[in-house]
């Protein structure tokens, strides 16, 4: 495992907050259910900091180049996505938090928006059976709020994959040592879960073109196979002439 010396401070700070999260809501959320809510929403965040700005792209690219009815740009979205894990929702959770119209339906979209894996994952976190009460009691938007606030720091910059797996645990830990039959039910396998479904995602860089492309090139296989092959190809060539090039290059420096 690597080194977290330099991010125990990170995960002590940010377990501190998530603690104070949960005495503001545990007059409206009892202390032994509070797990079910922040484990998700911690999950949201993150998920907020390697795909939002990504899946948005491919949803806006959708809408652009598809002309499809909302109801079918979902199933479309999801066919074409070059992640293991995304969210075909064009929502966030800081989107959500800060724009309170319709709340509840338009975080029922977000759910739906993501991937099989996420959605097994939050059935496993048990998301399902605690959601309606943060309806009923009208809590959802003061969780979005709460999980969203800048000072929550679970990006991977601020929480590498390890040190964000250290922080999940000790998590998990508390609410078993507060669970009256010290058991919360939340076991290392769904952690491990967790992390890997945020870790999936990062196949192409934020902010490079590399996931249109991807995305292009998957509506290329429904609508004209031959025409990405084309492109493919022409691809190809032109990585193998600048390869051929550096040698020509590194060699005429040699001659020199």
């Amino acid at each position: 495992m690597a080194d977290l010396t330099n991010y125990d401070e990170t995960i002590e700070k940010t377990l501190a907050q998530v603690r104070a999260i949960g005495e503001n809501l545990h007059e409206r959320i009892r202390r032994d259910e509070f797990i079910y809510v922040a484990l998700p929403f911690l999950m949201f965040r993150r998920f907020d900091e390697v795909i939002g700005s990504e899946m948005g792209d491919l949803v806006n690219y959708a809408r652009e180049h598809d002309d499809l009815e909302l109801k079918d740009l979902d199933e479309r979205i999801r066919a074409m996505a070059p992640f293991e894990t995304y969210n075909s929702s064009g929502l966030s959770l800081k989107g959500l938090a800060q724009d309170k119209s319709k709340q509840d339906i338009r975080f029922r979209d977000y759910l739906n928006g993501f991937s099989v894996n996420v959605r097994r994952l939050l059935a496993s976190l048990r998301f399902h059976s605690i959601f309606p009460s943060l309806v009923r009691f009208v809590l959802l938007g003061d969780v979005c709020n709460a999980f969203s606030a800048e000072e929550i720091e679970v990006d991977a910059f601020h929480m590498p994959t390890s040190a964000y797996e250290k922080f999940l645990l000790k998590l998990v830990a508390e609410a078993n040592a507060s669970s009256p039959n010290g058991d919360c039910g939340i076991g290392e396998d769904i952690v491990a879960r967790m992390v890997r479904a945020t870790g999936e995602i990062r196949r192409i860089e934020p902010g490079s073109t590399a996931s249109l492309e991807a995305f292009e090139n998957a509506s290329m296989v429904r609508t004209d196979p031959e025409l990405l092959a084309q492109k493919l190809e022409a691809q190809k060539k032109a990585a193998e002439a600048a390869v051929e090039k550096t040698i020509e290059d590194s060699d005429n420096e040699n001659n020199e």
